[in-house]
C-alpha cells in the first residue's frame, strides 16, 4: 500500500506544480499586460502633451504673423502716403521750375526782340542819315 500512497503523493505534487506553473503564467501575463498598458498610457500622454505644445506654438505663431502682417500693412499705407506727398511736391517743383524757365525764356525773347528792334532802328537811322 505504500505504492499507491506514493503515487497519490506524486499526483498531488504534479497537480500543485501545474497549478503553480499556471499561476505564475497568469501573473506573468497580468504583469506584461499591466506594463503594456502603462507604456501605452505614457505614450498617449506624451503624444497629447506634444500636441498641446505644438498647438500652443501654432496659436502663438499665428498671432505673431497676424500682428506682423498688420504692421506691414500700416507701414505700406504710410509709405504710399509719403510717396504720394513726395510726388505731389516734386510735381509742383517741376511745374514751378517750368514756369520760371518759361518766364526766363520770355524775358530773353523780349530782350532779343528789343535788341533786334534797336538794330532795325539803328539801320533805319543810318540810312536816313546817309540820305540827308
Amino acid at each position: 500500500m505504500d505504492l499507491p500512497d506514493n503515487n497519490n503523493n506524486n499526483d498531488n505534487s504534479e497537480i500543485q506544480a501545474e497549478t503553480v506553473r499556471d499561476t505564475r503564467l497568469k501573473w506573468m501575463i497580468t504583469a506584461d499586460k499591466a506594463l503594456a498598458e502603462q507604456m501605452q498610457s505614457k505614450e498617449i500622454k506624451e503624444h497629447y502633451q506634444k500636441n498641446k505644445q505644438r498647438n500652443a506654438q501654432l496659436r502663438k505663431d499665428l498671432s505673431r504673423a497676424k500682428t506682423m502682417a498688420e504692421e506691414f500693412e500700416e507701414r505700406r499705407i504710410l509709405q504710399i502716403e509719403v510717396d504720394r506727398k513726395l510726388a505731389s511736391e516734386l510735381s509742383k517743383e517741376l511745374e514751378n521750375g517750368l514756369k520760371i524757365e518759361a518766364l526766363l525764356q520770355q524775358r530773353r525773347d523780349e530782350e532779343l526782340a528789343r535788341n533786334l528792334q534797336q538794330l532795325e532802328m539803328d539801320k533805319l537811322g543810318s540810312i536816313n542819315n546817309t540820305k540827308k
